[in-house]
């Protein structure tokens, strides 16, 4: 079975058995790591998550240029988000890479974007945020067709698992 298949499959069983308690966590194996979502609502074609979360199974991106051409790739590979991913910036330090839309969703007054963080632990996870003029950021669901979802999980593994 593909990621895509498992995902639709668990969010299945969210819609006909819902849980007590929200947000619900689904997992899905893959080829060479393990896609996570918390979900916040979920319905036939669409739902609501808090965050994606990739966990590899191997470390990527051991060096600086590494995890930059692994960002790169995501954003070339991930073109179907609300915004096009972009504007990358490195923590070499800790070894990081945040990306974020660019340009972000709203105008000046009412911004909504996504960030993008890249570890060479072999985790990426992606969130969404708002921000109001004069105001701090603040996390929002991210809301997904349930289509979108499963293919964004092949993406996200298909690119760990063919890295050269």
């Amino acid at each position: 079975m593909s990621i895509q298949t498992d995902i639709q499959s668990q969010l299945g069983q969210l819609v006909n058995n819902p849980p007590s308690a929200w947000p619900a966590e689904i997992a899905v194996e893959g080829r060479a790591g393990r896609v996570s979502c918390a979900v916040q609502a979920v319905e036939q074609l669409a739902c609501s998550l808090d965050e994606i979360q990739y966990q590899a199974q191997e470390p990527f991106g051991q060096t600086p240029a590494g995890l930059t051409q692994m960002g790169e790739a995501l954003a070339n590979r991930v073109s179907y988000l609300l915004e096009p991913i972009g504007n990358y910036e490195l923590d070499e330090d800790g070894m990081t890479l945040q990306m974020r839309s660019i340009p972000p969703s709203g105008d000046r007054e009412n911004l909504s974007f996504y960030e993008l963080l890249l570890r060479c632990s072999g985790e990426i996870r992606i969130y969404r945020y708002q921000q109001s003029a004069g105001s701090v950021r603040e996390k929002v669901p991210m809301e997904f067709t349930r289509q979108v979802l499963g293919r964004l999980g092949n993406d996200l593994d298909d690119l760990v698992a063919d890295r050269d």
